[in-house]
């Protein structure tokens, strides 16, 4: 027994002195202060502020949690620290923040006590592994509690029979930016009976009219359009509505406003109409398209909302165009990749259906998808194929171009502005070659001489400079090798990396770097040696914005303005399909933990059915023109400094949509003035 006491008290010294040593193994951050209001509205965004004293130079692959104790569980709102941030001088205090956090709606109101720091992934002073807090041993933090919020419920918004007109429902307005939530006392927009927009040519404006019941559900909600008349003539096939569906979310891992039903798929209308529960809303999403060399001016037409059995209610929209052109090819540069096998999955052989028909039923339901894609300024990665081997003949490997040219050019004509060649390639780790995955051979010499057929066709066809190899992704294994080799093969051909730039990677032409790990100087650098930076987007990281279902409209859209801000010439999403491990309809976590991640798209019954993200990402894309015209054309300092605002950093940008559509109007306003018209170079995205 006096054994085991001893060699349990000799243990216990053990542990303390490893402990006592680890202190020195681990730099100490005191955190000296706090900012954030006493009180905040469940579902609403707040911002936090940390004042931090760090003893040493700060982990670069250290974090912050925030968390929110007050409720089981508790609300994590963790976030990623921008890497200008880690940059501290050790025994200087610095600011981090301000980060936009929330507890959700749903959560109950009351106190919240705040508990934050630094943490890793590694090994405790047990050599445990799992997430470490930093630091784990300064004594200046027992608890890392920091301070407390109230939280507060948000009345719900009551509805007279006076907002109901006699009608016995009311219309009401939300911009392109608003999540419209389905319960009735959440939405907050004016009743309206007029509605103005403005535009550009060859641009797509959206707005959302949403129909409140008064007492009484309603029954099959249509809505009508006509032309919209003014210098010229808008006709109204060129309006297309749709009716805001919604899908329930799931708690992910990151901090959300709410769980539950959020507004995402766009549905087109039937001749039925949409009913609406009496304690709900409808929104119906109103997209104008104003074609390329429609005349500058004011525009005047209808919308009429008509239910079943009750007097209809017109709207009054007008429409300012203004004196200048988006291009037909977007000036940002973008590869949103589209996973064909899982078109196949969800829109499978039919009874009786032979395999050739399947597959080229299948086909044009991928090609409406593509084109669709074109038609938001998107364009795919991968979507032109790879030409055929036809042989080799004394070294010479023949491919046949014939259907790759096709689809090519279609997309090309339809806006498209880079595509991918190849396949992704399978390393083999000692060599930096492929395996043999895509012609059915390997080795240097196939991969010399297929580029060297791809890129003399390329360079014949004036395409160069619009391919690009996307064959390795994250990873730095085999890079060197393989690009040399495609090089080798034809020198043109531009290769890219979804990475961070390093040297020692001579023939990387594109470097792609995910959002959270942009550093200005480092690509600066590779900037200056000619290599393109693109930038990429994938799971949420706050303060980062990502194109996922349960957050802000604004993050979608202010993505190519950060571009922009910049100077980043391309934008790549990894996959707007993504259905493999849920149907999107049923369980919108198309990732784990991550709702609506890589799925922009819902399988429809016959094809592509978009969602709200998608119009944003067009909105963004359309902006990215105005912003380009107007540097080009020159802006005062006042508007220079609005647009700073509505994207500071890859982190900083405008949390109020009114902010950003202000600078958009500043911006429009000084284009209609200069008169500035777009190049000719081809028809309007989806006119095909």
């Amino acid at each position: 027994m006096k054994t085991l006491r001893f060699a349990a008290v000799i243990v216990l010294l053990l542990i303390c002195a490893a402990g006592w040593l680890m202190r020195f193994r681990f730099p100490s951050i005191r955190i000296e202060g706090i900012e954030v209001p006493g009180r905040v509205e469940l579902g609403k965004e707040f911002p936090l502020t940390l004042s931090v004293l760090p003893r040493a130079a700060f982990q670069q692959d250290a974090s912050m949690f925030i968390h929110f104790r007050g409720a089981s569980p508790a609300v994590n709102a963790d976030v990623a620290i921008p890497i200008p941030m880690r940059r501290w001088t050790p025994g200087k205090t610095a600011r981090l923040g301000p980060f936009h956090c929330a507890i959700p709606a749903g959560a109950r109101a009351g106190r919240y006590e705040i508990e934050a720091g630094f943490f890793y992934y590694g090994r405790d002073h047990l050599g445990r592994a799992g997430f470490v807090r930093i630091p784990w041993a300064n004594r200046g933090v027992r608890d890392w509690t920091l301070g407390a919020v109230e939280a507060v419920l948000t009345p719900p918004r009551l509805w007279t029979p006076g907002d109901f007109g006699g009608r016995g429902y009311a219309v009401g307005y939300a911009g392109p930016l608003d999540k419209v939530f389905p319960e009735k006392g959440d939405y907050r927009g004016p009743v309206t009976d007029r509605v103005s927009l403005s535009a550009a040519r060859n641009e797509f404006e959206s707005f959302q009219l949403v129909v409140v019941p008064g007492a009484w559900p309603l029954q099959g909600v249509t809505i009508e359009t006509e032309d919209l008349r003014g210098p010229g003539v808008i006709r109204k096939d060129g309006i297309t509505v749709r009716s805001v569906e919604y899908v329930s979310t799931r708690q992910p891992y990151y901090d959300v406003m709410r769980t539950g039903p959020w507004p995402d798929p766009l549905l087109p209308l039937d001749e039925g109409g949409v009913d609406v529960p009496r304690d709900h809303v409808q929104p119906f999403w109103v997209t104008v398209y104003v074609p390329p060399g429609t005349p500058a001016g004011d525009y005047r037409g209808r919308i009429t909302v008509a239910p079943e059995g009750l007097p209809r209610t017109a709207v009054e929209l007008g429409l300012r165009v203004w004196a200048f052109e988006l291009p037909a090819t977007p000036t940002l540069k973008t590869g949103f990749d589209f996973y064909e096998y899982l078109v196949r999955k969800f829109y499978p052989k039919r009874p009786g259906e032979s395999e050739t028909a399947w597959r080229a039923r299948s086909d044009a339901v991928c090609r409406d998808y593509y084109m669709d894609m074109l038609a938001h300024r998107i364009s795919p990665i991968h979507n032109v194929g790879n030409p055929s081997l036809v042989g080799i003949a004394k070294g010479n490997y023949l491919l046949d171009f014939g259907e790759f040219d096709r689809r090519v050019e279609e997309c090309l004509r339809a806006g498209q502005t880079d595509f991918g060649i190849a396949a992704e390639a399978r390393i083999a780790p000692d060599e930096g070659i492929w395996s043999d995955g895509w012609y059915g051979f390997t080795g240097p010499d196939a991969v010399r001489g297929v580029f060297r057929a791809y890129g003399a066709h390329l360079a014949e066809r004036g395409w160069l400079g619009r391919a690009y190899t996307y064959v390795i992704d994250e990873s730095y294994r085999g890079v060197k090798s393989l690009t040399r080799l495609i090089h080798e093969g034809h020198p043109g051909i531009r290769t890219m990396l979804t990475c961070t730039p390093e040297d020692g990677y001579p023939d990387v032409d594109i470097w792609c770097v995910r959002l959270n790990n942009f550093d200005p100087g480092t690509t600066r650098r590779f900037r200056e040696r000619g290599k393109e930076i693109w930038l990429y987007v994938a799971s949420p990281t706050r303060p980062f914005p990502t194109i996922i279902l349960d957050g802000s409209s604004l993050d979608v859209r202010v993505l190519p303005w950060i571009c922009r801000r910049i100077g980043v010439t391309g934008l790549v999403y990894w996959c707007v399909n993504y259905w493999h491990l849920s149907d999107p309809w049923k369980d919108p976590m198309t990732w784990p933990d991550q709702n609506g991640n890589g799925a922009l798209y819902y399988p429809g019954p016959a094809g592509p059915v978009g969602s709200i993200r998608l119009e944003a990402l067009r909105d963004g894309m359309e902006d990215y023109e105005y912003l380009r015209m107007a540097g080009e054309s020159g802006m005062d300092r006042g508007i220079e400094d609005a647009v700073g605002k509505v994207a500071s950093s890859t982190w900083e940008y405008a949390r109020d949509p009114k902010e950003l559509l202000l600078v958009r109007e500043m911006l429009g306003r000084l284009l209609d003035g200069r008169g500035t018209r777009a190049p000719d170079r081809g028809p309007a995205p989806g006119a095909l």
